[in-house]
């Protein structure tokens, strides 16, 4: 995998350039989501990370569907 397809598949907001890594981190840290959301931005763009966001880290988000969203992410870059 090329570094660039690399950063593609880690990107979960282009309108802010918010990573799946940089998501995790601050929520290991003990950051919320909203509070991510507020200080990044992340889904007040275009809005098109918001169900992504919410299948992978929302408080619905199950193994599974965190799981297909993170593949088919992976796959699309």
């Amino acid at each position: 995998m090329t570094d660039t397809v690399s950063r593609m598949t880690a990107t979960v907001c282009y309108c802010f350039g918010v990573s799946k890594d940089e998501i995790e981190k601050r929520l290991a840290e003990g950051e919320t989501l909203d509070g991510i959301q507020a200080t990044t931005g992340m889904g007040y763009g275009c809005g098109g990370c918001i169900r992504v966001i919410e299948r992978v880290w929302g408080e619905d988000a199950t193994p599974e569907s965190r799981a297909l969203v993170l593949n088919a992410l992976e796959r699309s870059g």
